[in-house]
């Protein structure tokens, strides 16, 4: 009992050490970084108006804060990129399990998605304008339509892809088709599912900025693009970097569910 007792005290220690590791490997080059740009500009070895140290961004960025014009600006372009993003996951994940289940379907649908998935989505922002108009819905809608493929893709492929070991093993027992498809193929697909969900959020949050440069008068992308135009150089990194983070949280969120979803893959 008490050899056991021990070893479990050194696993801990272990585990302990190896996040403590990882932590230091994962901050010591942003640090450095960070020291050398702050530097750098002092010493004017690069142009401070072009790119002010961190010091003077995190000081405009609690500005902007305070101010709440960074909020309202997140708050709104926030509401455009989820409702996008939204839109996409609802159509994409379900016709990716279609694409990916039924064959039949991929035979007659996957020429019609082949020839769209290759139109560059900023090629067809004036399309969007055009139909729907510079408001809210044309930017939501090349926000969901860049969003749709990555996720798109990854599911078909993740069904399509399901080793077919699995499926035999399944049928072997006489579970039904929907049954193989709730405890085989929908378990096995998730983590491909996941990459495509991350990769789409990524996406959006281009869309977003580039959208809202573009035709917008307010949001994130368009404050960015008016501080530039007001050679307001700090306040525009501070918004740079907020998009930055929040590209940061979502992945991490992403990662936290599928890590939960998917616990099997970590034990």
């Amino acid at each position: 009992m008490q050899k056991n007792g021990f070893s479990e005290i050194n696993k801990s220690i272990d585990r302990i050490k190896s996040i403590s590791s990882n932590i230091y490997q994962r901050t010591i080059v942003i640090i450095v970084v960070l020291v050398v740009w702050e530097i750098a500009p002092r010493l004017n070895l690069i142009d401070p108006v072009f790119i002010p140290p961190p010091s003077t961004i995190a000081y405009a960025f609690i500005k902007l804060i305070i101010s709440g014009q960074l909020i309202r600006a997140i708050i709104i372009s926030m509401s455009r990129a989820i409702c996008g993003f939204g839109i996409a996951m609802i159509l994409a994940i379900p016709l990716g399990f279609f694409m990916g289940w039924f064959k039949k379907f991929e035979k007659y649908m996957d020429p019609l998605f082949s020839t769209l998935r290759q139109v560059n989505t900023m090629t067809i922002l004036p399309l969007f304008i055009l139909l729907l108009g510079i408001g809210e819905a044309s930017k939501i809608a090349i926000i969901a339509y860049a969003s749709f493929w990555s996720t798109f893709l990854n599911t078909a492929s993740a069904v399509r892809n399901v080793d077919p070991l699995y499926i035999k093993c399944a049928k072997s027992i006489k579970l039904s088709n929907g049954k193989i498809f709730r405890k085989v193929v929908l378990p096995s697909s998730i983590p491909s599912i996941f990459t495509g969900l991350r990769y789409s959020a990524s996406v959006s949050l281009i869309l977003l900025v580039t959208s809202e440069m573009l035709g917008a008068t307010n949001g994130l992308g368009y404050a960015i693009n008016n501080w530039q135009m007001l050679f307001q150089t700090d306040n525009m990194w501070a918004g740079i970097v907020t998009m930055a983070l929040i590209g940061l949280i979502i992945n991490n969120i992403f990662v936290w569910i599928e890590k939960r979803l998917t616990h099997w893959k970590y034990v």
